[in-house]
């Protein structure tokens, strides 16, 4: 399955520092190349929404057309403290491609070892800056 972001997710990414940035991207591509070894449960009263634990962040997802499609990434705190987004089903899917991806990490000012990391995983080389 392959994974990919809403834009809010693409929001909350945006919005993390260099090291939490990195470890998501991480975290996000060991789940999409099927890593076993991924701290993935079900969220409670939520069917068929799961969650990725990635040290206190949370990435919220679900399968759908045969992809992961990850809504959120928020700290755990905003989970405990009651509903981070309405989850319910997509009348379409919206999701971003890697260029999007690529972007937002761009605009973010990431470290050049990310847009390696990120490079990596479209198996394309990226220029740095």
């Amino acid at each position: 399955m392959t994974v990919r972001l809403t834009s809010r997710a693409e929001r909350d990414l945006r919005k993390l520092d260099a090291r939490q940035r990195t470890a998501v991207v991480d975290a996000l591509r060991r789940l999409d190349q099927g890593a076993a070894k991924v701290d993935v449960k079900a969220l409670r009263g939520t069917p068929g929404w799961l969650r990725l634990r990635i040290g206190d962040y949370r990435a919220l997802f679900r399968p759908i057309e045969g992809d992961w499609l990850v809504d959120r990434i928020v700290d755990r705190r905003e989970l405990d403290r009651g509903p981070v987004a309405e989850l319910v089903p997509l009348a379409r899917p919206v999701w971003s491609t890697g260029p999007a991806m690529e972007r937002v990490v761009r605009e973010a000012s990431a470290d050049a070892g990310l847009l390696r990391d990120l490079a990596d995983v479209r198996q394309q080389t990226v220029e740095e800056r």
